[in-house]
C-alpha cells in the first residue's frame, strides 16, 4: 500500500473525508501480517476505536478496495483476505489451518490462454494452490498428509 498521507489525500479528491475509523484502518493494514481478513481488521481497530462496528470496517475495506489500493482475494478460506493492489503474486493455502502465504511466482510471465475466434480477453490471473504447511505437516505421518489429486 502507499503511504498514509498519499491515500488520504486520495479519498479527499474524491470528496470523501478522513474520519477517525478510515484513518485507523490504514494505519492497521500498514501494519499488518499478510493477508487480514475483515475480522482480524477490526479486532486491531477496536484496541483503539471500541465502538466501531464490523459493517464500517467493510464498508471501508470495500472503498480501499475501489480506490485501487486494495485488492480483496477469495481464496476459499470462509473469508475474504485483503493485501496491497500493487502486489502480484500467486497464493498457497493451508488445507488444515488456513494460512495464506505467498508465492515467489509473477503472474505476468504465464502464457495467458485466448479463444480461437479472439472473443474473450485475459485480464489478470490467479492461482491458489492448496495443500498442507510444514507446521501443519510436522504433526502428521506420511499417510496423513492428504495427496494430490489429478
Amino acid at each position: 500500500m502507499r503511504p498514509k498521507a498519499a491515500i488520504m489525500a486520495l479519498f479527499r479528491e474524491r470528496g470523501m473525508r478522513m474520519t477517525p475509523q478510515r484513518e485507523r484502518v490504514i494505519e492497521v493494514l500498514s501494519r499488518a501480517p499478510a493477508h487480514p481478513t475483515a475480522e482480524d481488521i477490526w479486532k486491531a481497530v477496536r484496541t483503539d476505536l471500541p465502538t466501531i462496528s464490523f459493517k464500517t470496517i467493510y464498508e471501508i475495506l470495500h472503498e480501499l478496495v475501489a480506490l485501487g489500493e486494495l485488492k480483496q482475494l477469495n481464496l476459499g478460506t470462509g473469508s475474504s483476505r485483503y493485501e496491497a493492489a500493487d502486489l502480484n503474486h500467486h497464493h498457497f493455502v493451508c488445507v488444515s489451518c488456513g494460512e495464506v502465504s505467498n508465492s515467489d511466482e509473477n503472474p505476468e510471465q504465464a502464457e495467458l490462454p485466448q479463444t480461437a475466434d479472439g472473443s474473450f480477453i485475459v485480464t489478470g490471473v490467479e492461482v491458489v494452490y492448496r495443500g498442507v504447511c510444514s507446521r501443519c505437516q510436522a504433526g502428521r505421518t506420511a499417510s496423513e498428509v492428504p495427496a494430490f489429486n489429478t
